[in-house]
This record gives structure tokens, sequence and C-alpha cells, in this order.
């Protein structure tokens, strides 16, 4: 029943021995759950919760209003959504949204058409909703969306381009876009340009991280900013923190996976699906598995440089096909849970004593065996997107 609830199915095609199992079904003892880290509050946040569909048009509406007034593409813009991520060779917008941000209703009518669209297909629902509680305000302020993510359009006010991923999806599939338009509750925005976030979120010392955290959906993985990102600790405390090295085999990959889906036509998903193949042994897709198998070194080698223990100076990183390494993600894991203890405990003493000298945190041990059990996991299950 456990493993059913943790979602790897009824069927095991792989055993091996461990010295222990936990309730997370991995090979090591309990710990406790990692604990959010301040550095990382306010990156990743969520896109819009509309509250429906009456704001979304389709690409010909968009372009009637704006040919025919072209002031009122100031509100309407692009809407990305999950699928766009992860199908769209270019991660762009398949559709348009009619947003007013926080406008207030006079000022929202100085868009005639855009409020038409609305009063015929939004208000109508708007207005059935209770007069109480979080129904109230939605239905008082029925031209908006229902979430507009004040905090999200803040962080996003001054860049030009964030990354994002969508919240479910098979593969871990961080992609770089504008900030020109809405973003979908169903997608992840992370406020950060640089490629060494790029690298170090789309790693695969990550990916363990996210695969040990995030709950299922049905059949995808659902990534929770919560969970997967506001505890995760980068090499460096500041997820924006500058890394040229990782800048450069971020772009690297980043450039080359952009490539190929342009040339093949295809989305990231199947991108990923063709280089977690071992039969898939087109030249271009070794060329990508190469890439990101780079860039997983460089990843390991940068928490190495910060790791005054030595402890990230034994991992190693597998190839990027094949079955899922254990004692890669389990040696991966093991070291950021002990990074994110100590670094959460270096914001609770840097709060309650801004200044002194602090002696530096232990590093967690590898707790000693206790007994032995077969571990069975099996391969992942089918995923949307």
């Amino acid at each position: 029943d456990l493993v059913r609830s943790r979602g790897l199915g009824d069927v095991y095609k792989r055993q091996h021995e461990v010295t222990t199992i936990n309730s997370r079904l991995r090979s090591y003892e309990e710990r406790e759950d990692p604990k959010t880290l301040d550095a990382n509050a306010r990156v990743a946040l969520i896109g819009c919760f509309l509250r429906g569909d009456g704001f979304v048009l389709s690409p010909a509406e968009a372009a009637s209003i704006v040919g025919s007034a072209p002031s009122e593409g100031e509100v309407i813009r692009p809407y990305l959504v999950g699928e766009d991520i992860a199908k769209d060779p270019h991660q762009r917008a398949s559709r348009f949204v009619v947003d007013f941000g926080m406008r207030e209703l006079v000022d929202a009518q100085a868009f005639p058409q855009a409020m038409r669209i609305l009063e015929e297909r939004v208000r109508p629902d708007r207005e059935r909703l209770k007069t109480t509680g979080a129904d109230a305000a939605h239905r008082r302020y029925w031209w908006r969306f229902a979430n507009p993510r004040v905090e999200l359009r803040t962080q996003l006010a001054k860049s030009k381009t964030c990354l994002v991923l969508p919240r479910v999806a098979k593969h871990m599939l961080v992609a770089q876009v504008g900030t020109e338009q809405v973003f979908s509750e169903q997608v992840v925005v992370f406020a950060v340009e640089s490629m060494a976030a790029f690298a170090v979120l789309q790693s695969r010392v990550h990916e363990a991280w996210v695969r040990l955290l995030s709950s299922t959906m049905g059949e995808g993985l659902r990534y929770s900013a919560t969970d997967c990102f506001e505890t995760f600790p980068f090499p460096r405390v500041d997820p924006r923190a500058a890394w040229p090295a990782l800048d450069e085999v971020g772009r690297q990959l980043f450039d080359a996976r952009a490539a190929y889906m342009a040339a093949e036509g295809v989305g990231l998903t199947t991108t990923y699906n063709r280089m977690k193949d071992a039969e898939h042994e087109e030249p271009r897709i070794r060329e990508l598995r190469a890439l990101h198998e780079a860039m997983d070194r460089a990843v390991v080698r940068a928490y190495a440089e910060v790791d005054l223990g030595g402890e990230w100076d034994g991992v190693s990183v597998p190839p990027f096909t094949g079955e899922a390494n254990e004692v890669f993600e389990d040696a991966v894991i093991g070291r950021l849970f002990a990074l994110n203890a100590a670094r959460r405990a270096t914001e609770v003493v840097d709060s309650a004593e801004p200044t002194g000298a602090r002696e530096p945190m232990a590093s967690n041990k590898v707790p000693k065996p206790r007994s032995t059990c077969l571990l069975y996991t099996s391969p992942e299950p089918t995923r949307p997107y």
C-alpha cells in the first residue's frame, strides 16, 4: 500500500539489496523534512489563476482585436501554459488572454473590445458566485483574474527573460522564455535569468531532489515550488548568484537543445524521451546526452567548490540513459539534506545574531547499517507532456 501511495506502480522490474529502507522508499534512515531557505524566497512563483476560460483568446481572435484597435494590444497578451513549454519546439504561447491586471473597472473600460468579451464570457459566471469568502472578491472584480499574481509581476518587471517549467510533466523540463506574457497557474516561474541557474535547475542533482520531494498528479510528477525549490540549496546561497563556468555549460546545452527541437519540429518532452531511450542512437541525441552529462558534472563540481568538508568529491555522474541510478541519487540527496540543514542553521543564527563569528556547521554523517532488505522500484510511470 505504501508503494502504491508513492505512485510507483504495481509492477517491479528492478531489485537490489540495501542496508535499510525508509518511508520514502529510499535506502537510508529517516530524516527530518528539509527546511525552507530564506535565500530562495520569492524566486519560484506560480502563474496566474484566471477562474474563467472566457479570458482566453485564440490567436485569430487576438489578431482581430489588435488589428482593428492596436491600443488594445496593451491588455491582449500571450498566455503560456504547461503544454506549450513541453510540446512547442520554441516554447511559444499557443493562445492569448485578456489581462487587465489590477486595473479598476473604469480604467479597464478604456479597452472596449476586450471588455466586451469579458462582459459576455466571464461576468455571467462570476456573478453566480457566492457573496462570501474568496468568491466575494472574485465576483466583485469580475474583469480581473482570480489571482493576477502581483508579486510575480513585480519580480519580473525588470527582466526580459525568466526560467519556467510545467507544474506537471513527465520529465524535468526547464526553459527560458520572455517575461512579456501571462503565465498559467500550471507553470512554475523562476524569477532568474542566468544560464547558471538553468544548469542547476535542469541538472540531475536538482532532479533527484524533486523526484524525492514532489507529489504525483495522475501519471505526472507535480513540481511544488514550496517543497522542491524553496528547500533546495544551490551551490551558492543566492540562486541568482553568477557562476561563469555553469553559465557556459548551461548555455551549451540550452543552445544545442533549442537547435535540435527547431530542426526536428519537436518539443522538450519528445526530446527528453529520445535522450533517455538507450536505443535511440541518433548523433545529435548522443551529443545532447554528452552535453547534459557535462553540465551535471559541472554542477557537482560547483557544489564541491563550496563544500569545505569535501563531501561532494566522491560523487560520480552516471550516464544519461538507462535505469535510474539510486547510488547517485542517494549520494546527492544526502549531501543536499546536509547542506539544507547547514544553510538553514546559518540563516537562523544570522537573524538572531547579526554580528559575530560562528563555528562551522557539522556535516551529516552516513548512518551505520542496521539491517538488510530487498528494495523494489518500478520504471518511471507514463506522465503527461
